[in-house]
């Protein structure tokens, strides 16, 4: 049985007509083995001389032992559940059960010392569920959907209703302000997290982010061949060697988190909301390094393809395709298609096309004044979603999701220009001395004219502007400047 299924819900079996129930769950966890104490407050609206109840413990875990008020409880266990009989006594209207279990098995690695664990852990549908977890060497942690947690020294607490899902992850890294960093150097690491969180307004529920640098080889067998880089349940996993990439995709990926604990009411698999948001802030960090180092530009979103020289001696250029094709785009309308709705990431067909639909959608609504973080703000359905149609009408009354669907093409194109020529800015959440704040600013990037000329339509031109120099200068004083603080 995954940590994903559904336990078997604890049931007390009495005659009275009514009754309530508490669950706490105290884990003490380790790479190695994890005990789990769990005590089950009982009510009754009559008084029972013996009380009964089915149980459930972490799969594969060792029981050692079960109590209630007047001491050991008789059980039986088949797989995984336990049918626990109290001891008789005085009838009374409440009982304590408790029930602790051992978990033997080690941890999962996740790569040069980071390791996680996943559980389910039982409680009563509709009643209480609380509890703590302690872990040496914690890092992050995600609860299921209604759980609230926070951070307490060692370990996070959690409260909600029901069974509850729990992942950690645990280990011992190189450490900067918001992250740990497992196979790599944390050098330029919190450029990252200050603009994804300046950006969006939101923040994470723990202090860092684990990250994982894996090799391409490990990076391909463990994730997939095709990205950069993976958020998932609170941990980063970025491939190694991406060089002048490195801070663009560890901002995108940071942004999955943010999203993590916004989005919780998100039961479908469509990501276009979190693609393209995280897409927008990766892409402006990407732009605004182009014009102090040798990176390649990202390609024009839904633009033309563009010519590149990498280097001003050699008089060689490359080609640089858009982000999306128009053409596409404009079919996609005329033909009234509907895949976005359920579009995800593993949309291996429309994967390119998707990416760059999902950024325009963020773009456009910058573009139109809107404001990324009153945005979030409004983000909030009250109730878990699972059915993708109902989830795109949801987002469809705070942006517009068919953005420049217009009736001609002039007027389509036209729209495509305007939000590819809108000057974006972002903001950055910097530390307040003293207290461990954070500050946002607002960084405006410098106008496109003022940039040192990366990509030239056509072909061979070598034309460049006259005060390319300059602007590169300046810019690399603003991302200096930008990117200083640890």
């Amino acid at each position: 049985m995954s940590w994903r299924k559904t336990l078997i819900l604890a049931a007390v079996i009495a005659s009275s007509a009514g009754g309530s129930a508490e669950v706490f769950h105290d884990l003490d966890a380790s790479r190695n083995e994890a005990v789990l104490n769990t005590t089950i407050e009982l009510e009754s609206d009559s008084p029972i001389n013996r009380w009964s109840l089915t149980w459930s413990v972490p799969e594969g875990s060792e029981v050692v032992r079960v109590r209630d008020s007047a001491g050991p409880s008789d059980y039986d266990r088949v797989g995984d559940t336990l049918e626990i009989t109290t001891n008789s006594g005085p009838a009374r209207q409440t009982e304590t059960v408790r029930v602790v279990s051992r978990l033997g098995t080690e941890a999962d690695g996740i790569h040069a010392g980071l390791w996680e664990r996943r559980l389910s852990l039982p409680g009563l549908e509709g009643e209480n569920t609380s509890g703590v977890v302690e872990a040496e060497n914690l890092i992050s942690w995600k609860t299921g959907y209604g759980f609230r947690s926070a951070q307490t020294g060692n370990g996070f607490s959690f409260r909600g209703t029901g069974p509850v899902t729990l992942s950690f992850k645990a280990g011992n890294g190189n450490t900067t302000r918001h992250f740990q960093f497992f196979g790599r150097e944390a050098r330029g690491a919190e450029d990252a997290f200050g603009v994804a969180a300046g950006t969006t307004g939101l923040r994470p529920r723990f202090d860092r982010f684990p990250v994982a640098t894996l090799p391409g080889a490990k990076y391909n067998r463990t994730v997939n061949e095709w990205s950069q880089g993976e958020y998932v349940n609170g941990r980063i996993r970025i491939r190694q060697g991406l060089e002048e990439d490195f801070v663009p995709v560890l901002a995108h990926e940071v942004v999955h988190g943010l999203n993590d604990r916004k989005l919780t009411w998100d039961r479908t698999r469509s990501t276009y909301f979190d693609e393209g948001m995280a897409s927008h802030i990766e892409n402006l960090l990407r732009r605004a390094k182009q014009s102090e180092s040798s990176g390649a530009p990202a390609g024009e979103l839904f633009g033309d393809t563009s010519t590149y020289d990498p280097d001003t001696e050699d008089q060689r250029f490359l080609r640089v395709p858009p982000r999306g094709e128009a053409d596409r785009l404009w079919e996609y309308y005329e033909n009234n298609l509907s895949f976005m709705e359920m579009w995800s990431a593993q949309d291996s067909r429309n994967r390119r096309f998707g990416y760059a639909y999902s950024e325009l959608v963020i773009k456009k609504h910058v573009a139109d004044g809107g404001s990324l973080k009153e945005l979030y703000e409004n983000l909030d359905p009250g109730r878990e979603i699972t059915d993708p149609s109902a989830k795109w009408e949801f987002f469809s009354e705070h942006v517009d999701m068919k953005p420049c669907k217009l009736s001609s093409r002039e007027e389509f194109n036209a729209c495509l220009n305007r939000v590819r020529s809108h000057e974006y800015g972002f903001s950055r959440a910097v530390p307040e001395p003293g207290d461990g704040s954070l500050k946002v600013e607002e960084v405006q990037l410098p106008d496109r004219t003022e940039q040192r000329t990366y990509v030239e339509r056509g072909s061979r031109n070598t034309n460049r502007s006259q005060g390319s120099s300059a602007a590169v200068s300046a810019l690399g004083d603003l991302f200096n400047r930008l990117f200083s603080w640890v």
